[in-house]
Order: structure tokens, then sequence, then C-alpha cells
């Protein structure tokens, strides 16, 4: 059943984006009759996609996939054995299932990322297709990590913080054994979804598709099944699928061939329902917030629209909220990348306003090699009643300028534990189990309660006094480790002609206001 309320006893409808705020091209309905999985080990989402991956077995079937960072050489248990990604398509491919993939193709020379071998390999199949994505925001990337299969038992999609790439998990007995000194594992969040839902996330990947290919006069060669899909509707949940489009009638960069229009086709001016998503559920908070984030410096307004810890400071303010737990990465493992970490933390704690000192908590894992993970979720959980799991980071890119997707989910199930509390409780007692004792799913069952669970001293997690920057380790101390200055290189085209009021080639790292707006943070609104 779709539409904005009904298919169930509890009416859900104000945590989600109301139909005015949607995107009137693609959608962002609310449906119900969805089931719905939430991993939060990459091995288990492997197993997973292994498991659907396996199901395709005719011309009739498809796998369509969107990805930052491709590994085609991903080790995942597939139905009691071991084998590649790559082995799993070839599989797949011999029995004539149509492949299709979306990937990042980066343009700067110090991109970590490079899916060109990937693609080439893809194209290679038969019917096999890969389309390298350019079409982004100046600086920006294509940050979705999306999969969606048509088997024997319907369609299923996955979304979340996941990609399919191998140097995501340490394995003891695999092909990327644990190194000392670092962590066995990326922490993320990955859903599943079966149900009306996954039509959704098959929308958001046709789209795309069709057009990059209109950009260069290809349109349907190589083409992507449309629907009708059949439905299952077997599932409690109520689920928002969400995304994050940069507005190219405002910016620059989508514009990659005479034929490319200065907008996406199916988001003219572009799409930010993610964020509206999170704002709204905040909104609709009344006493708890549970936050996992990679970056946490989202303090800046995104065009007109105020930013997340400023939304956040009503809420926190009410007298009825209780507490905000939220974990992060230690600012060590982001100021390579962001370089001004403490900087951005503080303002955003700082817009929190003066209730925060009592009822917001920050947590970081502890320094290597005592950490056992990279965090990198991008999950929030609102009264144990509302989860949000998608690929973007609470930073502006994330929230206006890179593609984005995600869904927000609420459970109808009565007599049970709400699926969005099932996973706070599963992810704290993997954050509070990695050392010391064993806590029980019943230890941290409520949630102000157990909070102080956070703050003892056996665990591997400990907290950050944003209150007191000087207590932490300053950003202008980077000058220890890094260069005071940098050059930065685009591939073919000098930096001039990508911004407008650019800045110099060399950057300054203790105080580049212009570089984090434009290159690092951007407002793609």
């Amino acid at each position: 059943m779709d539409g904005e309320t009904g298919g169930g006893s509890a009416d859900v409808s104000a945590w989600f984006v109301p139909p005015a705020d949607a995107n009137p091209k693609l959608g962002n309905t609310v449906t119900y009759g969805n089931e719905i999985v939430f991993y939060i080990e990459y091995r288990d989402y492997y197993k997973a996609l292994a498991d659907e991956l396996a199901k395709t077995s005719s011309s009739d079937h498809f796998i369509y996939f969107a990805d930052w960072q491709l590994g085609l050489d991903t080790w995942m248990d597939a139905a009691g054995k071991r084998a590649t990604f790559r082995t799993l398509l070839e599989n797949a491919n011999r029995q004539n299932v149509q492949i299709r993939s979306l990937l990042y193709n980066g343009s700067i020379v110090h991109d970590p990322v490079h899916n060109q071998a990937a693609a080439e390999w893809i194209n290679s199949l038969q019917p096999g297709a890969a389309l390298l994505d350019n079409r982004y925001l100046i600086a920006g990337s294509h940050h979705q990590k999306m999969v969606i299969i048509k088997n024997s038992d319907g369609v299923v999609g996955f979304c979340g913080g996941m990609d399919i790439a191998e140097n995501r998990q340490r394995r003891d007995d695999g092909p990327n054994p644990p190194i000392s000194g670092e962590p066995r594992a990326w922490h993320d969040v990955q859903a599943r979804i079966a149900g009306p839902a996954a039509l959704f996330l098959w929308r958001t990947f046709n789209a795309r598709w069709i057009d990059f290919q209109q950009c260069w006069d290809i349109l349907g060669k190589p083409s992507v099944v449309t629907p009708p899909f059949p439905d299952k509707l077997t599932g409690k949940k109520a689920v928002q699928v969400v995304r994050t489009f940069g507005n190219g009638a405002r910016h620059e960069g989508l514009r990659i061939s005479p034929s490319a229009s200065q907008g996406y086709s199916f988001a003219p001016a572009g799409e930010m329902t993610i964020y509206k998503l999170i704002c709204s559920a905040i909104r609709n908070t009344k006493e708890t917030i549970y936050l996992e984030d990679q970056y946490l410096v989202e303090s800046e307004k995104i065009g007109t629209n105020d930013s997340i810890a400023e939304v956040l400071a009503d809420t926190i303010s009410k007298s009825s909220f209780k507490l905000m737990v939220i974990l992060v990465p230690g600012a060590g493992s982001l100021q390579g990348e962001l370089c001004q970490v403490w900087r951005r933390r503080t303002k955003f704690w700082q817009l929190l306003g003066p209730k925060a000192i009592d009822k917001v908590k920050i947590y970081a894992y502890r320094d290597l090699p005592e950490s056992p993970y990279l965090v990198h979720s991008k999950t929030w959980i609102f009264d144990d009643s509302f989860a949000i799991v998608s690929s973007a980071n609470s930073n502006r890119r994330g929230y206006s300028h890179d593609s984005e997707v995600g869904v927000g989910v609420a459970d109808l199930t009565q007599g049970q534990t709400p699926l969005p509390k099932d996973l706070r409780v599963r992810l704290w007692l993997k954050h509070l189990n990695t050392k010391g004792p064993t806590r029980s799913a019943a230890d941290v069952d409520d949630f102000a309660a157990s909070a102080a669970l956070w703050d003892t001293p056996d665990i591997a997690v400990e907290p950050l006094d944003l209150a007191h920057p000087s207590n932490q380790w300053p950003d202008h101390l980077i000058e220890k480790i890094l260069p005071n200055k940098i050059d930065l290189t685009l591939e073919m085209l000098p930096m001039s002609l990508f911004l407008s009021n650019a800045p110099s080639l060399t950057i300054n790292l203790n105080n580049w206001d212009r570089e984090w707006n434009y290159i690092i943070d951007p407002d793609g609104s």
C-alpha cells in the first residue's frame, strides 16, 4: 500500500518528509508492507548480497548497483563457500542476467578511488554494462552505495554506507588479514529492503542511468529493465527512500557534453530529502537521539536552510528531551582529509546551545592500536522508534552537494521490540562489548538509563570534550604531521576553470575558509 499514512495501526507520518518537500519527478512516497533487515557488519551484508545474487538465473533477472568505490575481488560467503563479487557476477552473466553499474568517476589526481578497471571488466561481460559517471557538481562525487536485484524471489534492494570493497573488512582467514596497529574493519550500517520501497531505489538508479546516457546521445544503449515489478507486501515497515543531488541550476559541473543539461533531468534544482528527513525526525523527537557519523562537521547553513546543529538545538532545549549520544571517529583519522576537524566540531557543539552540556554526549574510539573499528556509519535513531540509514555524512556536501541515497524506517509491528530500537541495541552492544565485561541486550534496553555505560573506563570508546576544545588536540597542531601548505592539482584542467572565486592552488591549511566552502565541504543547494 502506497501513501503518506495508513497501512498500519500507528500513524507514523510525522517522521517522514511531507509531499510538499518531495522530489516531484522521482518521488519520495512513504510505502508500507516492507521487510527491512539492518546489517552492522560488512561480512553479514556481503553474505546477504551473495545470497541474492545466487538467486539470479535468467534473462528476466537483473543486477543493478551504484558504488563510490568498487572492489570486484571483494570476498563474500556465498551458499557455504567463499567467492568474490567478480565470480558471482560471472555466474550471473552465464545465466544471461542483465548487469548494470554506475560507478563514481573520480577526476582529482590524488583521489583514492579508481573504478576504471572495474568498469572495463563489467563492460566486457555480455550482457554487462558500466558507466563511469562524472556528472556531479564541481569538487563533488557520486557517493551512493546501492544495489537493486531482481531474482527468483522478486525485487530486493540494499542501501546505506557500505561499499563493495575488500579493504572494509579484515578476516583472520581471508585474503585481507588484520594488520597490527590498524582497525580490524570499518564500522557501518546497510539496509536490505524487500517490498514497494525497493522500487524507489530502482527509480534512483534508472534516473541516473538515463540522465547520463542522454548527455552522450546513447539513450537505451544499453538499456535498463523497467517496471512493473512484483511487490511483496508481507512486511510491517513503513519506508521512505530519500536522496541528495546537487543543484545544477546554480552550480557548475553537470554540463559534461554539449547535450548535457545544466541540472539533472530528474532533479533540475537538486534534491535534499535526506536533509529534510533528518530535520523532520529531529523536530518530531521527544526524548532521545542516537547518531553514528564519520564526520560530524555540519555546522554551516545550507543555502537558507538551518544547519543540522541549529535544528538539533531546538529539540535539545525541550523539557521532555533527555539525551543524545553521538559516536564519531577520532579527529586523528580525519585530519589528513579535513585538516580542521576540531574547529568544525567545536562550532557544531556551540550551535547546539546551552542545554547540550547536560544532554549531549559525544564519543570516539580510542587511539590505535586499541581501536577495533574505523567509524564510517551514517545512522540516526530517534526515540528508539525511527531510523535513518544512508550514505550521507553529517556535512554540507552530504546533504546538498554529492549524490547520496538512504531510507527512513518506522516499524508498525505490534507487541515486539521496534526495529529501530533493535538496531540501536545491537549497535550499542557492538561498541560497548569491544573490551571489558560483556553486556547483554537487557543492559542497554533503556536508552537514558544505560547511557552511563559509555562512560565506563573498560570499553574501547572515550568521551570527547567539545565544550572545552582546549582539552582536545587543536587543529593548529596538524603542522607537526602535515606541511603548512599543500598544492592541489586537478587532472587535465586547472582549478581556475572549475571554480568561480577560486582559491589559489597553494592552500594554507591553518586558515582556509574559502577552501572549506569550495572544496572540502561545499554547499550544493
